[in-house]
């Protein structure tokens, strides 16, 4: 896919967000037992959530919004790719809750420096706004699902 505007980036984030959920159902040759496998089930979920929350963002734009979609964002990507780890030599179903939550905490990371970055960059108030909303979005979903899987933990 190639990114050259926001909305692109929010198409990008969403499918990415799916792709992570789909690597946590992925069980291959091994099936975690217990906490492992309610985390992985919660966490896939969320992350199909939080997919759809940015189909709906993305669709149910305001008129400054839509503009904001339209801005260029391309120079971030072409510098600094975002590296997955979703192509790691071990899938999901193989780590440790701990391991886990350290994979997908790293995932949106990179997604919030993305957004962060294009939040420095956009001149528009109606961009920044935008880029402020998806900034939150993706900070307080990341600490929802890290605080559901540490109360997991402690069970």
């Amino acid at each position: 896919m190639s990114i050259k505007k926001i909305s692109d980036v929010v198409h990008w984030a969403r499918a990415y967000h799916q792709l992570l959920a789909e690597s946590m159902r992925q069980k291959k040759d091994h099936t975690l037992l217990g906490r492992g496998q309610l985390l992985l089930h919660y966490l896939s979920a969320h992350e199909i959530r939080l997919s759809e929350t940015l189909h709906r963002f993305e669709h149910a734009a305001d008129a400054d919004s839509l503009k904001a979609l339209h801005t260029w964002c391309y120079d971030y990507l072409q510098q600094y790719p975002v590296k997955s780890t979703l192509q790691c030599d071990r899938p999901f179903a193989e780590l440790s809750t701990l391991e886990i939550m350290q994979r997908l905490e790293h995932e949106h990371g990179q997604i919030i420096t993305l957004y962060k970055h294009l939040r420095s960059r956009v001149e528009t108030p109606a961009a920044q706004d935008y880029m402020d909303q998806l900034i939150s979005l993706e900070e307080h979903e990341g600490m929802r699902m890290l605080q559901s899987a540490n109360r997991l933990d402690d069970l």
